[in-house]
């Protein structure tokens, strides 16, 4: 027993502690699952963080629940800017690494990324405090208003650090350091369930609560990521350097970062107008059986987008070094992974069903309602890998315009436009949810479908110019 606890400790060690992008040339799955692993684990805590807050707001009644839920969705929007950067940076950091086989002379990238990423943190915060309460009004969300206006107002001043949480893990992990930048996100995330539960619920601070948790931990986990970043030994990065910045860099990365913040922001528009469907169309309860859902399919999808997040900088790589048959096998052994733990995790929330609607516990009502629906709603997570891979392959090849379309196509043209004609044929909630179903079933299969006949058509093109 103890050899085997040894050996599987050994095995562990040795693929979390290579996360280096150039075992990729000698072991392309070994690198995977070396980005995998530590990727996997920061997504777990930081959305199992999102979902221990809304089950200690719930505490405190649906209202606030349904206020902490529309605060996400803007918020999201507005740092799908610092998600497109963290996405560019990835792309742009390992597409050059693997071009030239080095990480030197990558000073001057590396500053240019903070920069763009602290002033992004700055003018945002800035922006939604003075809309907030505009934006908010026009929402016409009644009781839940003076909830909102509390938790946004405090959530919103931390945008700086949330854009550098965002970022900074994508400069690690060029460097080599994906289990330093996940460590960072898990410690911090780990500490935000302790001081909610302090502050939430001991000191009965309520939304405003969660609000200081979320920023002081996003404080705390930037604080580490730029220590890391400094001693990394394969940057030897130093505050000198951010002194050394390149406007031809800045303006590449810019240009890289603002169709993915877009595609962010339609995903988070996608949150954002569906719950103002289900505000508009639907009773209170029925909103906050659905932002419950929308936060169990956020924990439920980890695996997918952890695989997801985990292949643009290796396929970026191997694109930078013409290495497009690696590429395909990859994609195709990513998906199948998967494809196989999503039926899984279907089939435990299934059993789990009454379990997780009894942790929000706000009323009989409530419970029944969430029941009868997780199970057919979840149907979803079968099919994401498809759109999620997809994407990802097309942001490794630097394909952001195409993905941008492809997503609002998925989100909006389908989803959206699908929950609507199902609310006008059925007269009811259900019909919503139906609509939302065949929605994201077909555009996954799209975004995959298109995603591959691009990179079949740049695989043969990239082979014309060699030969």
């Amino acid at each position: 027993m103890y050899n085997f606890v040894s050996k599987t400790k050994y095995v562990i060690s040795k693929l979390i502690e290579s996360g280096d992008l150039k075992i990729a040339d000698t072991n392309p799955r070994r690198a995977f699952y070396s980005f995998l692993i530590p990727i996997f684990f920061s997504i777990l805590c930081l959305t199992v963080n999102g979902f221990v807050d809304s089950i200690f707001v719930a505490e405190c009644g649906a209202l606030s629940l349904v206020a902490v839920g529309i605060i996400q969705s803007i918020f999201i929007i507005v740092n799908a800017l610092g998600t497109g950067l963290s996405i560019a940076a990835a792309s742009f950091l390992s597409y050059t690494i693997g071009k030239s086989g080095s990480m030197d002379e990558l000073h001057t990238d590396i500053s240019s990324i903070i920069i763009i990423t602290v002033m992004g943190g700055i003018i945002s915060s800035i922006l939604l405090c003075l809309f907030l309460d505009s934006i908010l009004t026009y929402l016409n969300i009644y009781g839940a208003y003076e909830y909102a206006l509390t938790y946004g107002y405090v959530l919103f001043m931390g945008n700086i650090f949330f854009f550098s949480s965002a970022v900074f893990p994508s400069i690690l992990k060029a460097g080599g350091d994906v289990v330093k930048s996940s460590s960072a996100l898990i410690v911090t995330s780990l500490t935000n369930v302790i001081f909610d539960y302090f502050l939430i619920h001991v000191l009965g601070w309520g939304v405003f609560g969660a609000g200081i948790a979320t920023v002081f931990c996003s404080f705390l986990c930037t604080l580490i990521l730029f220590n890391f970043i400094l001693e990394n030994d394969n940057f030897n990065f130093s505050l000198s350097d951010l002194v050394k910045f390149d406007f031809g860099v800045i303006k590449r990365i810019i240009i890289y970062a603002i169709p993915v913040a877009i595609e962010n922001g339609v995903l988070s528009l996608y949150g954002f107008i569906i719950n103002m469907i289900f505000n508009i169309f639907t009773s209170t309860i029925d909103l906050a059986v659905f932002i419950a859902l929308f936060n169990i399919v956020k924990l439920a999808i980890i695996p997918t987008v952890a695989i997801a997040e985990a292949n643009v900088p290796l396929s970026a790589y191997f694109y930078g070094s013409n290495n497009f048959d690696t590429i395909k096998d990859l994609i195709k052994f990513e998906l199948k992974v998967a494809i196989g733990i999503s039926v899984i995790i279907w089939f435990v929330l299934f059993i789990l069903n009454g379990v997780l609607a009894g942790l929000y516990g706000t009323s009989l009502l409530f419970f029944n309602k969430f029941t009868s629906i997780l199970p057919f709603y979840l149907i979803i997570l079968i099919f994401m890998p498809f759109g999620n891979i997809g994407v990802s392959l097309l942001q490794s090849l630097q394909k952001y315009n195409i993905s941008l379309i492809l997503t609002f196509v998925k989100s909006i043209l389908l989803e959206l436009i699908l929950a609507g004609v199902g609310y006008y044929v059925f007269s009811n909630v259900f019909g919503i949810y139906l609509g939302l179903i065949f929605g994201s079933i077909l555009g996954c299969i799209l975004v995959f479908i298109i995603s591959f006949r691009i990179f079949n058509k740049l695989k043969n093109k990239r082979i014309l110019t060699i030969f």
